[in-house]
């Protein structure tokens, strides 16, 4: 028997197959276990993931937006051109 899990945004019960887990502080900046973690449906999980990048990104000096831009598109190029890459993905 398969349970159902409810999502914090919509207040819907789903599969947990359709759940997802997120962390309050995303565990990619730092955040851990102990911060918070909540069940989200997949799409407001990927809605709020989105936002979170925005937030961040208005967060950021008006200088430092082209240095990082000018970052994000060499290591992606990198990434994308290195089939034996060893980095997590």
């Amino acid at each position: 028997m398969e349970s159902f899990l409810k999502c914090k945004k919509c207040k819907k019960d789903f599969y947990e197959t359709d759940v997802e887990l997120h962390h309050i502080i995303p565990k990619g900046i730092g955040g851990e276990d102990l911060d918070g973690r909540i069940y989200l449906c997949k799409k407001h999980h990927g809605i709020l993931q989105n936002l979170i990048w925005k937030w961040i990104w208005e967060s950021i000096p008006e200088n430092l937006k082209n240095p990082i831009k000018d970052k994000i598109k060499e290591k992606t190029e990198g990434y994308l051109n290195d089939y034996g890459t060893t980095e997590k993905e």
